[in-house]
């Protein structure tokens, strides 16, 4: 009998464990996002130009709930994104540029409802990491000093994430947000960099 009763103790605590384990929110994820926004690369040279990017990204990591609540996510993300890139000085469509930004992220996360397998909430965080610029297809309008209106360049950059989430069955994570990332960089002229990304993303917790 006593071995009946221990026995019923030890399985109870391993289910409420199991229980706890998947509800948790805690674990390790992959996943990818897209969407759309605005990159800028303002310098010296007449090489300023601002214009819409489409840009997809992946992303990995763990994050781990510290309640019901609150958690916190830390992750590597990597994006690419072309932009129809127009020239500031003149006004005039310059090429065809490319973002690649590689960088480590820190979220906050916060549930405004937790209830069983379903989660919703928002996040905020920090990131840093290397963003590149380069004109895949550059030309001379509006310069008429025959200088493209952008340059390849590389540089550190850092910036905010801040959107919404939702987790559905546990291991479904949807989220809706922005990137807002700033770079200082050297290249064939010292730069500002600036992209601005509004988009949704998938995330599958293992």
């Amino acid at each position: 009998m006593k071995k009946l009763l221990i026995s019923s103790i030890v399985a109870g605590m391993l289910t409420t464990s199991n229980v706890f384990a998947d509800e948790s929110g805690d674990g390790g994820f992959l996943g990818f996002q897209i969407g759309t926004g605005v990159g800028g690369h303002f310098g010296g040279d007449n090489n300023s130009v601002l214009g819409i990017i489409g840009a997809f990204g992946i992303k990995g990591g763990y994050q781990s709930f510290f309640n019901e609540t609150n958690g916190v996510r830390v992750y590597l993300s990597a994006m690419g994104a072309l932009q129809f890139a127009g020239s500031i000085a003149s006004g005039s469509v310059s090429g065809l540029d490319m973002y690649a930004m590689g960088d480590i992220d820190v979220d906050y996360l916060v549930n405004f409802i937790a209830d069983g397998d379903f989660t919703f909430g928002m996040y905020v965080g920090v990131f840093t990491g290397a963003l590149l610029t380069l004109p895949l297809i550059a030309s001379d309008i509006g310069n008429q000093a025959g200088v493209a209106t952008n340059s390849q360049s590389i540089g550190i950059a850092a910036g905010l994430n801040l959107g919404l989430r939702t987790t559905v069955h546990e291991h479904n994570e949807f989220e809706f947000g922005i990137k807002l990332a700033g770079a200082f960089y050297q290249g064939d002229a010292t730069n500002i960099g600036a992209l601005l990304f509004i988009g949704a993303g998938y995330n599958y917790k293992f």
